[in-house]
Parts: C-alpha cells; sequence; structure tokens
C-alpha cells in the first residue's frame, strides 16, 4: 500500500542542544537554513536529491519527520550525525545576510595562470587587488616563466670537489717517497703498487 499524500521533512539540530525544535528554513538562534528538505512520496518512494544544508561550523543531527499524517506509523530510519566542516585553506570564509558562513573560491586577475602554474591564495577580503597570485614550484616572474637547472654550478662543485681530491692524492704520495728511506714507512713491495693505484685514480 502507498501513501502518496505524506509528507517527509527533514530537520537539523545541534548536536550540543536537547532542545528539539521542528523548524524548517532559517532559524535566527541557529544559524541554519535548509533548502528542499520537504518531499512527498509517489509510489512509496520519496526523493530528496537537491536537500541542501547551509549552516555555521558545527555537529548536527539530522532528523526524519512524517507531516500531515496523524495515525500511528512504522518509521524505520535512523537518525544521522552530520558535521558542517569550515572552510579550507585555500578558500575564503564569508557570511551571507542571515549571518550563516559560506565559503568562496578567491579571485585573481586575469594575467593569474590559475590550474596552470600559479595558484590564487585568499586576503581577508576577496578581491583580484588583495589575493596572491602565487607561482607553482617550477614558475618564477609571472608564473609564466619556467625554471631550469642550472648544471654549471653543479659541473663547479663537481671540479673543486675532484681538485681537493687530488691533491690529498699527491700529497699523500709525496709523504710516502719521503718518509720511505726514514723507516717510518718500510718499503715491502707495496709502495709500487699503491703510486701506480693512485696514478690510474688521478688520471681516470
Amino acid at each position: 500500500m502507498y501513501y502518496s499524500s505524506l509528507m517527509l521533512k527533514i530537520i537539523l539540530i545541534p548536536k550540543n542542544n536537547d532542545e528539539y525544535d521542528e523548524y524548517n528554513g532559517y532559524n535566527e538562534n541557529r544559524k541554519i537554513h535548509l533548502t528542499n528538505n520537504i518531499g512527498s512520496f509517489t509510489y512509496g518512494k520519496c526523493d530528496l536529491n537537491y536537500f541542501k544544508i547551509i549552516a555555521n561550523e558545527n555537529e548536527y543531527i539530522m532528523k526524519f519527520i512524517v507531516d500531515n499524517y496523524n495515525d500511528k506509523i512504522k518509521f524505520n530510519i535512523n537518525d544521522i550525525d552530520v558535521k558542517v566542516n569550515g572552510c579550507s585553506d585555500d578558500r575564503i570564509e564569508m557570511y551571507d545576510v542571515n549571518g550563516i558562513i559560506y565559503c568562496e573560491t578567491p579571485k585573481c586577475s586575469e594575467s593569474c595562470p590559475i590550474n596552470n602554474s600559479a595558484v590564487c591564495k585568499p586576503k581577508l577580503i576577496n578581491n583580484t587587488i588583495e589575493n596572491i597570485c602565487e607561482c607553482l614550484p617550477g614558475w618564477k616572474n609571472d608564473c609564466k616563466t619556467k625554471i631550469f637547472l642550472d648544471y654549471r654550478k653543479i659541473n663547479k662543485v663537481i671540479v673543486i670537489s675532484a681538485i681537493i681530491v687530488i691533491v690529498i692524492i699527491v700529497i699523500y704520495i709525496i709523504f710516502v717517497i719521503l718518509n720511505v728511506k726514514q723507516g717510518i714507512i718500510k718499503d715491502i713491495g707495496y709502495i709500487k703498487l699503491l703510486f701506480s693505484y693512485n696514478i690510474e685514480i688521478i688520471i681516470n
């Protein structure tokens, strides 16, 4: 049996508020606005596809009630916990005429290549003058110039490191040659191998 005359309504109450107040629409005290939260049953089905919650950041309880029906009815729908989050860091908090916070995408000038090589960073006021056009990694200046790796600096570091290593090896070889006769280092055949090995390193 289908009830085509039944009206289903969704209400929202703050989780930390014990007062149960059935309302539809804007509530001055709670700063909540519900749109498309009332639907009727058609062949036993009630669609609320366009239901929308506009509320400040808080935890709420969503309840389902049946309007215009006074007799007993079995209603197997549990309450739903709802958490309304605040705006993310890349968006701006704005207030509507009812004092409810909503989020806006920051606006930058048309010259800012958003979604390509830059992002628009929000300030307190959402306008193209206040907001900041910030380049993504790898871009500079007007966010339209790529940053290329300068290999010349890397080559300088490699050359300097190689010179330091060669100087250390040369000093070590000189030390060995000068002290082999002083008894500090005894030549048992390894001096020739060491010398030839170090020369090979220098050449390579």
